[in-house]
């Protein structure tokens, strides 16, 4: 569904040089599966807004081609991801360690493994956490 995309970008360094802002290619709808997602959600919306309830707050929606203002939603994660070893696209132990660079957490939503389905600001918080006690612990050597 549309809470459920089964798209994932990737972000890229351009240079070794900090300042400079990293690639980063969303993959919007390149499945099938979520380009009839959406089909289906703008579908619904208009049949809503079309509704005799709607009429007299709103005009007849008219949209010729639904997918073209498409742009993020700023819920970003998962583009330096938590997992297990044995997975060759996880960077983070389940620690939150960057594997191979001591010292180094990442403790955001691009540590998510997946994407969440709805506003990540709960999950980011509990994560949060969930991860500064995780951090804390190690620290103290326990």
């Amino acid at each position: 569904g549309l809470m459920r995309s089964t798209a994932r970008g990737r972000i890229a360094l351009r240079t070794a040089d900090a300042f400079t802002p990293p690639t980063v290619n969303y993959h919007y709808l390149e499945s099938e599966r979520d380009r009839r997602a959406m089909r289906d959600g703008v579908e619904l919306a208009v049949d809503l807004l079309r509704s005799p309830a709607m009429a007299s707050v709103v005009g007849v929606p008219t949209i010729a081609d639904p997918l073209a203002p498409l742009g993020t939603s700023l819920h970003l994660s998962g583009s330096a991801r938590m997992g297990p070893e044995s997975d060759p696209g996880s960077v983070l132990d389940d620690h939150c360690r960057v594997r191979g660079i001591d010292g180094v957490y990442v403790v955001d939503t691009s540590a998510f493994p997946v994407v969440p389905s709805r506003g990540p600001h709960a999950t980011a918080v509990m994560f949060a956490e969930r991860a500064a006690a995780l951090i804390d612990r190690h620290d103290r050597g326990a």
